[in-house]
Order: C-alpha cells, then structure tokens, then sequence
C-alpha cells in the first residue's frame, strides 16, 4: 500500500498504435470501481511517443486481493482483467489505536494495567503479525490537570493471537490518570486512556 504500480501497455501494431495516439482514452477499475477510489488513487495512462513504453500506473490504498480491468474506450472492444495483492505499508502511530484490555477502566495502586495496540499503516490498513518491535512503543502518564505521573515497570509483551500488540505498566499513585501512549515517539490514535488507579 503506498507504492505506485505500473502496468505495462502493449500494442499489437505499433505503426496504427502511434497514429492513434492522441485518441487513446483508458480506462482502469478496481472492484467494479472506476478511477480513482477507496481502492487505488493517482491513476494516469502514460501514452508517450514510443508505444513501447505505454503504461497505466496507480497507486494502492487498501490491503488484500484485488481484480482490476483495463480498457480502451475508443478502439478496443474487450477489457483486459488483472488480479493483484496489496500488502500492508509499515506501521504508522497515528493510524494505530490503544485500548485497555480490561473493563472499567480501573485498577489498584501497584497492580498491572495492560494495554493492546492495534497496528495499523498510513491507510489504515491491519499490520500482519510480524517482527517483535519492543523498543517502538511507550507509555507515559499525567493528572487530568496536566501535571506528571511516573508510570513504573514498562513492559512489550509483544504479538497476541488475535494479532495486536500488548504492553504492561504500573503506578503506584492513585487518582484519575492519563496514560498516553506512543509509538515512534508519536502518540497513537485513541491516546491519551482515562485510568482510574485506587488506592491499594
């Protein structure tokens, strides 16, 4: 997702391909959808001089299995259908979402509080369970007012099974907290999590 992809456009007479050139019109579709979409953006036919190097470029925005057709309006009756698989980009903090992993919200004085992060892209595409990132994310915690708290016993817990990311902490000051949460040193989209420490 991100990269831009080229299909190379090939014509089979390439004396009547350059005459007609100028009339050329084609036409690409994802998913029944033509142009640009939720599925791809930044199509452009390429038709220069040299019909040897005609092509259709795009740029995908989802993750998964695609079919694309390729068309000419003008001169060419049939459309050309492509399959294609698009891959998730890098994890990307602003489009990744924290959330507690317990109800309510609320925990005793030095207990654990568990995190999970959904990874996602710039596109917000789901991250595939992959390599162990311990030293991307963090946690960091303050008052409702705006004033510090020091969040004890970091811990990346890594990959679970339902392919999110889990990080531990705890404080041992009670009170209404903010803990925000960052990844990259950017802070992750549903951040800053109420938490409600009682005391123990």
């Amino acid at each position: 997702a991100g990269d831009t992809a080229v299909i190379q456009v090939m014509s089979l007479d390439l004396s009547a391909a350059a005459a007609v050139r100028a009339s050329l019109s084609f036409t690409f579709s994802v998913n029944g959808k033509e142009g640009n979409s939720r599925y791809v953006t930044d199509v452009a036919a390429n038709i220069g001089a040299d019909p040897n190097a005609w092509t259709v470029s795009f740029v995908p925005l989802r993750a998964g299995n695609f079919a694309a057709l390729v068309g000419e309006k003008r001169f060419v009756a049939a459309e050309w259908p492509l399959t294609f698989t698009v891959a998730a980009a890098g994890v990307h903090p602003s489009a990744s979402r924290a959330s507690w992993t317990f109800p309510g919200r609320r925990v005793v004085a030095g207990s654990r509080a568990f995190v999970s992060i959904a990874p996602r892209d710039a596109f917000s595409n789901g991250i595939a369970r992959g390599p162990d990132m311990p030293g991307y994310f963090r946690v960091s915690g303050s008052f409702l007012n705006g004033s510090s708290v020091e969040l004890w016993d970091f811990h990346y817990n890594g990959w679970t099974e339902d392919g999110r990311i889990g990080v531990e902490f705890r404080s041992n000051v009670a009170g209404d907290l903010l803990v925000h949460v960052y990844g990259d040193d950017r802070e992750l989209r549903d951040s800053p999590l109420m938490l409600t420490v009682n005391p123990g």
